[in-house]
């Protein structure tokens, strides 16, 4: 399950759920390249099973 979402979603949405932001500093290089954005990851089945 992978999506884009805008910085405003779910805020005030009147139902269970979260949004995550992250604040910080990211190095502009990562092993001699470029960073250009960040992924976020989760093994979906046991993210699931964890709102059960």
């Amino acid at each position: 399950m992978a999506a884009s979402l805008a910085s405003s979603a779910g805020q005030d949405a009147g139902v269970d759920g979260a949004v995550v932001t992250f604040l910080g500093l990211v190095r502009d290089h990562n092993l001699g390249r470029r960073v250009r954005y960040l992924e976020y990851e989760a093994y979906e089945p046991l993210a699931l099973k964890a709102f059960e």
